[in-house]
């Protein structure tokens, strides 16, 4: 199941989780967000829509690069 993403893919995931996530964080005690995070990152990776987000999210970051 893990080895149909690159690095890259799992590096967005974890950006895409921490972007998401950063409001909970003042009111959501740590061990929960540990384990939230973490089956976020998994679903994004290890389903084919969560793979598609990744995928659109890689692609308008690296355009948003080129145009700055």
């Amino acid at each position: 199941m893990w080895e149909y993403f690159t690095d890259e893919d799992a590096k967005e995931a974890e950006v895409l989780v921490e972007e998401s996530l950063a409001d909970l964080t003042e009111v959501v005690p740590a061990r929960i967000m540990r384990s939230v995070r973490a089956a976020m990152v998994e679903e994004l990776l290890c389903s084919e829509d969560g793979r598609a987000i990744v995928a659109m999210l890689r692609r308008a970051r690296l355009q948003e690069r080129k145009l700055d």
